[in-house]
């Protein structure tokens, strides 16, 4: 957009030289479509200057909803392991069971 306002400045400021030192006129039509374009140009950018301001809106809103979320977990757990009691198991060989056999072994320390 910048770039576009200075080239129409430029257009228009060297129609303005050519009319002063009576030369021909050349350029005005250029002149009007950089114009039209600044202003697509403008107009794209507010559009997305307004795009970025609702994406930020929603970001502060999903980040509180997150903390929201977090904290409600952290107190849950929190409270959880108040409750944790120790059970002492003491194992017994009768329990015991071979369900899967295999061989292992560190190819490094060969």
């Amino acid at each position: 957009m910048t770039s576009r306002g200075l080239d129409t400045a430029l257009k228009v400021g060297e129609s303005l030289l050519n009319f002063a030192t009576k030369k021909k006129l050349t350029g005005l039509s250029s002149s009007t479509s950089k114009v039209r374009m600044t202003a697509e140009a403008r107009s794209k950018l507010k559009e997305a200057e307004s795009v970025l301001e609702n994406y930020r809106e929603d970001l502060v809103t999903l980040s509180d909803e997150f903390e929201k979320q977090k904290q409600e977990i952290v107190d849950k757990w929190n409270n959880e392991k108040q409750d944790i009691s120790v059970l002492k198991i003491t194992p017994t060989k009768q329990n015991i069971r071979i369900t899967h056999f295999g061989i292992l072994w560190d190819a490094e320390s060969s």
